[in-house]
């Protein structure tokens, strides 16, 4: 499998040692998102560590299906500031490798500090003939050595965290017997679960390639966590939000606001979050 044999490029770069320290509380985590046949959909690359602050990382992820699904975009996560080298490679159809350096000389960035963060965000094709109601798993890839692998902020110490793999559950598309209401610009839909408690996913539609911004706030009307600022191609998307704030912290019981942004428009919806 070419998947193997491009992981030795990923490894070249790092400046990790080769011993190996188990972490429990560490893990790399795709969640699953929802999207229906011919949706483009938005996974996120998560780190979840609690042993100490990390200078290094390494990650390779792919789809075991081309025919159902096929990543088309990766960028960076809302964490990276806190890389000074960030780097995507491979990246193709089926696979994903990302790498990121941050205290490591000659480099001056921080480490990333003890939390939850999001690495980078993949955009993710679901084929025209995904089945409705299948799971189309999104895996981390764990064969070769250190497939999946984060350091400290020495670089003297290497870790395997506990690797989470996802999917995309597929969900039908839109009957032609029913109503649909295309916005002029762009769509902002009713997130669901809602009220939530673990998570809920949030989708919408853009019609022309643009900048998106999608945020959420709380009653006061501060940010607690932006989940998209970028250029997008159009499509229908769909992202899942944690509850977490920009920093990995969990926020409390109560009414958000999700507000996506394009061009001069902008939509607000309210959410319950109840723990």
């Amino acid at each position: 499998m070419k998947n193997v044999v491009l992981i030795i490029s990923i490894a070249a770069i790092l400046p990790f040692c080769s011993q190996s320290f188990g972490q429990d509380l560490d893990s790399l985590i795709l969640p699953t998102v929802n999207g229906a046949p011919g949706d483009t959909v938005i996974m996120s690359l998560l780190l979840h560590n609690q042993s100490f602050s990390v200078g290094g990382l390494r990650s390779v992820f792919y789809l075991p299906d081309m025919a159902e699904a096929r990543f088309i975009d990766v960028r960076r996560g809302i964490d990276v500031e806190y890389f000074g080298y960030f780097n995507f490679a491979p990246f193709t159809d089926d696979t994903v490798g990302v790498t990121g350096i941050a205290s490591m000389p000659p480099l001056q960035a921080s480490p990333l500090p003890i939390g939850n963060h999001e690495i980078a965000i993949v955009g993710i094709v679901i084929e025209q003939t995904a089945t409705p109601g299948a799971m189309i798993p999104v895996n981390f890839l764990i064969s070769g050595n250190y497939s999946n692998a984060i350091s400290d902020s020495s670089g003297n110490l290497i870790t395997e965290p506990v690797t989470i793999d996802g999917g995309i559950a597929v969900v039908p598309s839109v009957g032609i017997d029913e109503v649909v209401t295309t916005p002029s610009i762009f769509e902002l839909k009713d997130n669901y679960p809602n009220p939530f408690n673990a998570q809920t996913t949030i989708e919408y539609s853009i019609i022309e390639p643009g900048y998106v911004s999608l945020e959420i706030f709380d009653l006061q009307g501060r940010r607690v966590r932006e989940l998209y600022d970028d250029y997008i191609l159009a499509g229908n998307f769909s992202v899942v939000w944690d509850g977490r704030t920009d920093a990995g912290f969990s926020v409390a019981s109560g009414i958000y606001f999700y507000r996506l942004s394009f061009d001069n428009h902008v939509i607000m919806k309210k959410m319950n979050l109840i723990k």
